[in-house]
């Protein structure tokens, strides 16, 4: 009684069907996403006919439906430590970038429509703040960010550079640890949209990598032949697939 209850509380449906079941096999699943990155933000897919789809709050109740409780907080709190290892990553990526920038490589732009490093920061930080600051109570969008200007560069120096930086990342990480399983599957909203705190998350994960991408692409332009490779250097893939099979295979 007690799965039916949360399936209606979170589908608006009295218990999942064929179709949300997935005994149909023609039906596509997929995650509704407000943002998108090829064309309109309501055509995730880029085509002019969207596959049908199936909201993330179903999927998640039909596992609670049909696994139950149980299964759905074991699979939520492996996910939180997933998650919180690929955020780390991506701003070791960042790291490893500052590590080798000068002073004057921080502000360096392509042209004028393109970001510095130092704009992209800053331009982090201000999101970081306002989406991780009371990440479950209030509106990501807060009402003292000022996004437009997030985009002038006031930073200085490096050193300011990292200090904006940490401050983000610091309010993210605080905010990750304040999020349990039974958290995955409350909403929250962005701009008055309520979303999936699941989804939320994995929004701004796909968000922060892209602009770190961003900034590693920048370094290794900049830095050329003296660049240190932050993955897997050219030339190195046989030797590292080696030392993964000694180091975990059997």
């Amino acid at each position: 009684m007690r799965k039916v209850v949360i399936y209606r509380r979170l589908t608006g449906y009295k218990i999942p069907n064929s179709r949300i079941r997935g005994k149909d096999e023609n039906y596509k699943w997929v995650i509704n996403s407000s943002k998108s990155p090829i064309h309109s933000t309501n055509n995730p897919w880029g085509m002019k006919k969207t596959p049908r789809e199936v909201s993330l709050y179903k999927v998640l109740a039909n596992l609670i439906y049909e696994k139950g409780e149980n299964a759905f907080m074991e699979l939520g709190n492996i996910y939180l430590q997933v998650i919180k290892r690929r955020f780390a990553q991506i701003k070791e990526q960042g790291d490893g970038t500052f590590e080798q920038l000068d002073e004057t490589d921080i502000h360096w732009t392509f042209n004028e429509a393109s970001n510095s490093i130092a704009v992209i920061v800053k331009h982090m930080r201000g999101n970081m703040l306002s989406r991780w600051t009371n990440f479950l109570t209030t509106d990501g969008e807060k009402s003292n960010r000022h996004r437009d200007q997030e985009f002038i560069n006031t930073i200085q120096s490096k050193q300011e550079l990292l200090t904006v930086w940490n401050e983000g990342w610091s309010v993210l990480f605080d905010a990750l640890e304040q999020i349990s399983a039974e958290d995955l599957r409350k909403r929250v909203k962005i701009r008055e949209q309520p979303i999936l705190v699941l989804e939320a998350v994995e929004r701004q994960l796909a968000h922060y990598a892209s602009h770190v991408g961003q900034i590693v692409y920048i370094g290794k332009q900049l830095k050329g032949n003296e660049w240190k490779s932050l993955s897997i250097p050219k030339g190195n893939s046989a030797e590292y697939l080696q030392q993964m099979k000694q180091r975990y295979g059997k």
